[in-house]
């Protein structure tokens, strides 16, 4: 069975405009040919892969969505004001830090969140792993 590898953003389980005009398509074609779906992952409670109706769905990180969600859960604990000064100095903190390292080192302005290299990385990995089972 023909192969077809697909870079989507935001594909599930919260999908984009994009993924969900791609949907139709996507299922139609996964009737005739083995997809992969290389697609971020914006929250640590998604799980990296899963199968939906045949089609393999492989999630990479997308970094500074992570982060973000992380850094609101813990201002949203109720605590003492100085510890809630101390929290919101430490996220601020830590945003500047990843700010420096997904957008001014690593010019990740372009790709969002998630690293061109992991899913140049994820894209190769899939396509050893595939030939390796023929």
């Amino acid at each position: 069975m023909k192969k077809i590898l697909m870079i989507i953003g935001n594909y599930s389980p919260e999908p984009s405009s994009v993924a969900n005009c791609m949907q139709p398509l996507i299922m139609e074609t996964a009737k005739f040919f083995d997809i992969d779906i290389v697609t971020d992952r914006k929250n640590l409670n998604i799980i990296p892969y899963e199968k939906i109706d045949g089609v393999n769905v492989y999630r990479i990180d997308d970094h500074r969505m992570i982060n973000n969600a992380l850094i609101n859960e813990i201002n949203k604990n109720k605590s003492a004001r100085s510890l809630i000064f101390m929290t919101r100095i430490f996220s601020f903190l830590l945003k500047v830090c990843y700010y420096l390292r997904y957008v001014v080192l690593a010019n990740e302005k372009i790709t969002a969140g998630w690293s061109a290299q992991e899913v140049v990385d994820k894209c190769i990995d899939l396509n050893c792993k595939k030939n390796m089972m023929q």
